[in-house]
């Protein structure tokens, strides 16, 4: 199971996509590569 940090809501509302890593769910991307 896929364990969530406290600001996983907010970086969902702030539009991330969301990916895992090392068993946490991390923001991977917020934006194009291009407009980061």
């Amino acid at each position: 199971m896929t364990r969530r940090t406290s600001l996983h809501s907010r970086h969902e509302t702030l539009g991330a996509r969301m990916g895992d890593f090392g068993g946490w769910s991390m923001p991977l991307q917020y934006d194009t590569p291009r407009a980061e």
